[in-house]
């Protein structure tokens, strides 16, 4: 039986259909990958199935007492603390669970009587609602999600934000989980664990991404949002190009039939009105009809037409660099005697998570920062355009038009003039469109113009920072095809893995020690890279004695916090064992009802298992530390 079935759906939100006569059922189990071109009503459809939005016409069927949670695109600005923010997603008596922890870090950290009288009256509001359970699922989901349960969540990043968002959404064991662009802006590392996290969740999944090696490892079913109806294909996703694209086939070869028949009636109401004074209105009837719905029938939305303007062609050096040092600080190295020959048609991806200066080194590499050793050198006739992932060129108070043309009509182009709306057009802005305010666009609308803006530079070397976020599947296929043609010079920011496989020709990669160069794409980068700590390994294992030395394994950032946490746990996990010991010590205490007693018996077990698995953990990292 289906969680939640969408039949019959029409909804327009006061303009052109967004959906008509849509059908959609999720079952069990499911991870459902969601595509669409922008402005296909992907996200308004989530809204309908959160219960957001109702459909002017059609019905929702939802299971009874159905649990649907949705992590939102966008990350929003909040304080507070990570607890505080994963306990909202508690179903109930999420006030009273946070007011007490509040409170107990309070009197751990400087008590008096009036907090000892509160954390007292706290604990037994807790044991009123039965919220001890409640609590220790809440820490084990921080724990879970590798989070400081004391962090500010202003202070994280936009990964671990996700990560906080994620948990709240997940705390109240949700049968659907709705995720919109959950890798957005999110560095590689975050992404795979995000992957690797979801895979391991039991209910249901209906998400939205342009992510395609996220799709491919995520879906078991894709649909897609066309022209107002929802097209479902069971399968992966390499899978569901194939079966679209033959459902495009068999919908184009109808077309043409219709095409033929309604051509045919045309012509013999043109004839029968001079052979013969009465028609058969019958026929004249169903005419209309085809007429009608020849009129409602949408047409497949256009495609974004991609051209950019060459400059004169660059020397063959574009950039060299040698012996190259630039840090932060002895523990923040960008670059370490770093080599480096950039040359004409070089298509180069920069890859790391965030913070670790994938921007400082496209300023040293444009010249725009200058090393603390070393020399950073231009070839000739270098025609530089920059794409920025925070839109900064764009000015949010102005036109799409006024932010292309300062308010002109024609554009230089290709050596003549292009009119203005004809240029926009090609990137999929209609007149009415192109005098909106930028302000009001959406992510890929943005994306779509800077990259309109850009190309109307002559440029023989792009330098573009996370060029791909919020572009539609279509619109990112034709950007890859366009800068695989590009004859000049490719500098890249991305986090999309297949982005990064399709076009670069070499990736520079932060790791431990600063950048270093790897020759192919993302995939290639993985090979060396695990080529190369093998035969790290087999020398260090050669060189040394196995009997009296230990292999060490190093602790990821996750398990380095995890192991800065642990100590805390215990303590407070002992603490509050001492607390059930001297409730069990209180004669009265077994004069109570049997489930009393129980329940303070039972709380005990737990917490005395937890501390066991505690302790155990962090004996195991210690010891990797």
């Amino acid at each position: 039986m289906s969680l939640i079935s969408l039949r019959g759906i029409q909804l327009g939100l006061g303009g052109p259909l967004l959906f008509k006569d849509l059908d959609l059922h999720i079952n069990p189990g499911e991870r459902i990958g969601l595509l669409g071109r922008n402005g296909a009503g992907k996200t308004t459809l989530m809204r309908l199935i959160m219960g957001e939005l109702e459909p002017e016409e059609g019905d929702i069927l939802r299971q009874q007492q159905l649990n649907v949670k949705r992590l939102i695109q966008d990350v929003p600005n909040v304080t507070g603390s990570v607890f505080e923010w994963v306990a909202k997603g508690a179903l109930q008596h999420s006030e009273i669970i946070i007011a007490y922890h509040d409170i107990l870090q309070k009197v751990e950290q400087n008590s008096d009587s009036a907090q000892l009288k509160e954390l007292e009256k706290i604990q037994h509001e807790m044991d009123h609602i039965q919220g001890w359970d409640q609590l220790n699922h809440i820490e084990n989901m921080i724990q879970k999600m590798e989070l400081d349960p004391l962090g500010n969540i202003e202070d994280l990043s936009a990964g671990l934000k996700r990560r906080v968002l994620l948990a709240q959404a997940l705390l109240s064991e949700p049968d659907l989980l709705l995720l919109d662009e959950p890798t957005n802006h999110l560095d590689l590392p975050s992404i795979l664990w995000m992957e690797e996290f979801l895979l391991r969740f039991e209910g249901s999944i209906l998400f939205i991404s342009h992510d395609r090696a996220f799709q491919r490892k995520m879906a078991t079913r894709m649909i897609e949002l066309d022209r107002s109806k929802c097209l479902t294909f069971t399968g992966s996703y390499d899978q569901f190009f194939i079966l679209r694209q033959e459902h495009y086939d068999a919908e184009e070869k109808q077309q043409q039939l219709f095409d033929k028949r309604l051509a045919q009636e045309e012509q013999w109401i043109r004839k029968g009105i001079k052979a013969r004074r009465t028609r058969n209105e019958g026929r004249v009837r169903s005419l209309e009809a085809m007429r009608e719905e020849k009129s409602a029938q949408r047409k497949k939305q256009g495609q974004v037409k991609f051209k950019i303007q060459d400059a004169e062609q660059s020397g063959k050096k574009v950039i060299q660099i040698k012996k190259l040092n630039f840090d932060y600080g002895p523990e923040k190295p960008i670059v370490k005697d770093f080599n480096l020959l950039v040359e004409r048609g070089d298509k180069i991806g920069i890859i790391g998570p965030n913070g670790a200066g994938k921007t400082t080194l496209i300023k040293l590499l444009l010249g725009q920062l200058d090393p603390h050793e070393g020399t950073v050198k231009h070839g000739t006739q270098l025609n530089i355009a920059y794409f920025d992932q925070l839109h900064r060129q764009l000015d949010p108070l102005k036109t799409v038009k006024e932010n292309i043309s300062g308010g002109s009509d024609m554009l230089d182009w290709q050596g003549g003039k292009k009119h203005v709306l004809g240029y926009l057009n090609n990137f999929l802005f209609p007149a009415d469109r192109a005098n909106t305010l930028v302000s009001i666009l959406s992510g890929g609308e943005k994306n779509r113009l800077l990259l309109a803006k850009l190309f109307l530079q002559k440029s023989n070397v792009l330098v573009l920072d996370e060029p791909t976020n919020d572009l539609d599947t279509d619109t990112l296929d034709l950007l890859v095809d366009l800068l695989m043609e590009y004859e000049g010079t490719i500098i890249f920011v991305s986090h999309d893995r297949d982005f990064i496989n399709r076009l670069a020709t070499s990736v520079l990669v932060f790791e431990e020690d600063g950048a270093k160069e790897y020759i192919g794409g993302y995939d290639d980068w993985l090979r060396q890279s695990e080529v190369l700590n093998k035969n790290s390994t087999s020398s260090t294992s050669s060189s040394t004695n196995p009997s009296t030395t230990q292999q060490t394994q190093t602790l990821s950032d996750g398990e380095r916090k995890e192991l800065f946490n642990l100590p805390k746990q215990i303590e407070r996990c002992e603490k509050e064992q001492e607390k059930l010991h001297e409730k069990m010590a209180d004669p009265e205490f077994y004069n109570q009802d049997q489930p009393k007693i129980d329940k303070v018996v039972n709380q005990l077990k737990k917490l005395e298992n937890e501390g066991e698995n505690l302790f155990e953990r962090w004996e195991e990292l210690e010891t990797r530390s």
